[in-house]
């Protein structure tokens, strides 16, 4: 998947919610304002299309720019495939207690010592120590 139908999906789930909010709390606010002009729930109802309308916008761009805290990890959910990810590495002999070793495969570790620009793996390494 590219990265624009990532967010464009994940914007379509969260839509399903946010719309479904917007829509209930329009609905209680134009049956407690049912004895107001028609002006005023006329503006009422305005209002709660323009939020279903922004609100996919701002979902879509959330999505595509990820908060990054310090560890590097995303904070907002999953990240549009774009992001910078940091390879998967395994520690010296972790993959032998390891349950994800059979989707990985056998030969994991061996795989990732031979990557040529070991500084990219300078920020997990990093982050093991902490640990």
């Amino acid at each position: 998947m590219n990265s624009w139908t990532d967010v464009a999906g994940w914007t379509l789930v969260h839509f399903v919610w946010q719309g479904a909010i917007i829509g209930l709390a329009s609905a209680a606010l134009l049956r407690i304002m049912r004895r107001t002009s028609p002006q005023i729930r006329y503006v009422a109802a305005c209002a709660a299309l323009g939020a279903m309308l922004t609100a996919p916008l701002v979902t879509a761009w959330a999505l595509s720019n990820p908060v990054v805290v310090s560890s590097g990890v995303s904070a907002s959910g999953p990240a549009p495939s774009s992001a910078r990810h940091e390879p998967a590495a395994p520690a010296p002999r972790g993959c032998e207690w390891c349950d994800y070793r059979p989707l990985c495969g056998p030969y994991e570790e061996l795989r990732t010592s031979r990557i040529k620009r070991q500084d990219m793996l300078a920020p997990l390494h990093a982050l093991r120590k902490r640990v």
